[in-house]
């Protein structure tokens, strides 16, 4: 992708919105996290697993979310 200033407006606009919706969540008792690759590879290995595996150093969280 091509560097110019409307991307860069764009992404401003983009990363304001993110963060007003993020206070709000946070204001309303919700907490947020970005999802890494390694959260992803790590609630893979644990789909594979039928949940069953060894959550020490796990990564993924997903047994919080279920």
């Amino acid at each position: 992708m091509e560097y110019t200033m409307e991307n860069k407006v764009t992404k401003t606009v983009l990363e304001d919105k993110i963060q007003e919706a993020k206070q709000l969540l946070w204001e309303n008792g919700y907490r947020t996290t970005k999802i890494t690759d390694k959260m992803n590879k790590d609630a893979d290995k644990c789909d594979s697993l039928n949940g069953d595996g060894d959550c020490m150093g796990c990564s993924c969280n997903m047994c919080i979310v279920r």
